[in-house]
């Protein structure tokens, strides 16, 4: 497993950017009433999913063999965190 991690850091971190877009492209402008719960939860799932490629991406720098994969899941995974969690605010002041 450890010889994945860090392609699946990278593909993680991806997945959480691409669920986000599906999430932006399902809601709209005025999202319905009824696919509020659908909309939470695939944001949830994306947050979720951000998390476990930045986990991924700091085993994969120290024990795995696929670093740059890893490094830039770790990136993209922390970008997105910091970008749709409120974290990046706390940075600001």
């Amino acid at each position: 497993m450890l010889r994945h991690s860090g392609r699946a850091a990278f593909f993680g971190a991806a997945a959480s950017w691409a669920i986000l877009a599906l999430t932006l492209a399902m809601g709209g402008l005025a999202p319905a009433a009824s696919s509020a719960r659908t909309l939470q939860a695939l944001a949830t799932g994306a947050i979720v999913c951000a998390l476990i490629a930045c986990l991924l991406g700091i085993v994969a720098l120290v024990r795995g063999p696929q670093r740059g994969s890893a490094a830039v899941g770790l990136l993209l995974g922390v970008l997105f965190l910091l970008a749709f969690t409120g974290a990046g605010f706390g940075l600001l002041r």
